[in-house]
């Protein structure tokens, strides 16, 4: 069977004018990913990686460039800001910079999104989101060999999105995983004759090697 292995990005820069870039904490989950895997001897024969700077540097730190990860557009997350101003709170609500009253208003905007139909801006649809991780993943796995192992660094919604289609859950199943990946965690599957099956989902063994101040959300 084909493995897929999808990584969450490193913690990046929250509530800094930069949201984009890593942490310092951000890049040593990365690099503690990088380590474990060296460890129990883990080779991939293809990576990928979005396109957004936290997600390439993470591969990058990760691999170190073995195999030299591929970026696609296919693996980037929904923009949270933008989200939030076509389908969160009124306008008289700023959005907070506390992590935890910013997660749950981009939640309601998330189920707001989910259960929109698509409005005519140039905001990306739920369904389109959806269509395009499961078509890109589907695509990379059909065209590569049987037994081989790649990795994908991502984002939490596009692994949620995969996993939530692999178990069958709608859009509240959708969000239950997505508000809990943490950042740097692997999840685990396997394609085959009878498609995607998961194996494990938000794994930090990793990260609890190296030491539990490497355990974040956000």
């Amino acid at each position: 069977m084909t493995e897929v292995i999808l990584v969450r990005h490193g913690q990046a820069s929250f509530g800094s004018d930069h949201y984009d870039r890593l942490s310092d904490r951000g890049r040593l989950q990365a690099q503690a990913l990088k380590e474990h895997w060296q460890h129990i001897g883990w080779r991939f024969n293809q990576a990928y990686s979005g396109t957004l700077e936290r997600q390439v540097d993470t591969a990058r730190l990760a691999t170190e460039d073995s195999p030299r990860p591929v970026q696609d557009s296919a693996f980037n997350e929904y923009c949270a800001h933008t989200l939030l101003h076509h389908y969160g709170a009124p306008e008289h609500s700023p959005i907070t910079q506390n992590s935890r009253h910013f997660q749950l208003q981009l939640e309601q905007a998330l189920r707001n999104w989910i259960h929109t139909a698509p409005d005519t801006s140039s905001f990306e649809s739920w369904s389109h989101f959806n269509g395009r991780v499961h078509d890109r993943l589907h695509q990379i796995v059909q065209t590569a060999a049987f037994d081989e192992q790649l990795v994908i660094f991502t984002s939490a919604g596009v692994i949620a999105c995969a996993v939530a289609r692999v178990l069958h859950l709608d859009g509240e199943g959708f969000l239950a995983l997505n508000r809990r990946i943490y950042n740097a965690s692997a999840t685990h599957l396997t394609y085959g004759r009878s498609g995607f099956s998961l194996l494990g989902f938000n794994d930090v063994g990793a990260l609890r090697l190296a030491g539990p101040e490497l355990l974040t959300y956000r």
